[in-house]
């Protein structure tokens, strides 16, 4: 797959403060790549760069094969763009805004009402935006940023202020578009939507990439433990012994038929085995693996 965003090298500076220390990374075409950091991290920064908002201090920006520069910026009809704050008219309805930022965009009219009903504000298009919720808001800025059917999706905290159906509703817009063949770069605080979404991942801290991949492949390198929920036909106290001396198993805790164990990902079944060779019966269970959140936690930290 190509590169449909480059960034190489990429720095910027303010009063002496390096805000992006040389960026390098590639977006590939027709995936879903989360961008993650801390708070002050750099995203929203790297992601003004790449639209064109702000100068880099020095190295290179190219999206869709063109390099980017604050005098010409991203083509509008090639790209989607959802900021984090979005201003918006508040003395024009929803489709007004839409129709407004249509010819904006130099793109048709003819989508605004489907776009409309996508977002979940069919019945509210022509309703004043003054009068919008934080979450009205937030689908009207998302709505504004499919205009024109773009192939790049670029999206700064998408899910701010949605309930969980526009959380949802987010997540399946993402899902479609790559789908049709579509790209999406993401910046999300809300981990479990990045982690359910995103092909990979890049994690950056104090201005500097830590790392790129799949939450999979991160989890393993990591070794972070999992945790599994067993129900058991006795009380947990009946094997409370075997479970201390078990190398594998590095916590657990009880309550009555209930046991929580955490372990490495490769001994789940071993330990499910010891259990029953104790002489009782496991039940049911259930298996949290290691969790974006952890991943994202140990880099955020400094453990890596």
């Amino acid at each position: 797959m190509s590169g449909v965003i480059k960034f190489r090298n990429l720095t910027k500076i303010y009063d002496g403060i390096t805000a992006v220390d040389s960026l390098n990374l590639e977006v590939k075409k027709g995936e879903i790549f989360g961008f993650l950091g801390p708070n002050g991290a750099g995203k929203t920064t790297t992601i003004k760069a790449m639209m064109g908002l702000l100068k880099p201090t020095k190295g290179s920006i190219v999206v869709n094969g063109e390099k980017i520069s604050t005098s010409a910026g991203i083509s509008s009809s090639s790209v989607g763009y959802l900021p984090e704050v979005l201003d918006l008219w508040d003395n024009l309805s929803g489709e007004e805004t839409l129709r407004f930022m249509s010819d904006l965009k130099g793109v048709s009219r003819s989508e605004v009402e489907k776009l409309l009903h996508k977002v979940g504000l069919s019945r509210a298009g022509d309703r004043k935006v003054k009068g919008y919720s934080k979450g009205m808001r937030q689908r009207l800025a998302l709505a504004q940023s499919l205009l024109g059917k773009p192939d790049l999706l670029i999206l700064d905290e998408p899910s701010t202020g949605l309930d969980p159906s526009g959380v949802a509703m987010v997540k399946n817009i993402i899902r479609e578009h790559v789908d049709r063949g579509g790209t999406v770069f993401l910046s999300s605080h809300i981990l479990p939507v990045v982690e359910e979404v995103a092909h990979r991942v890049g994690i950056i801290v104090e201005g500097k990439l830590r790392t790129v991949d799949s939450v999979s492949n991160l989890r393993d390198q990591l070794q972070i433990p999992t945790k599994m929920n067993i129900l058991l036909s006795s009380n947990h106290k009946k094997v409370e012994k075997y479970l201390r001396k078990s190398p594998m198993i590095k916590s657990y805790s009880g309550s009555k038929n209930m046991l929580t164990v955490t372990c490495n990902k490769n001994d789940k079944k071993d330990i499910l085995d010891l259990i029953e060779e104790c002489g009782v019966d496991v039940v049911d269970f259930d298996i949290k693996e290691g969790s974006l959140e952890d991943i994202f936690l140990s880099f955020s930290r400094g453990d890596m």
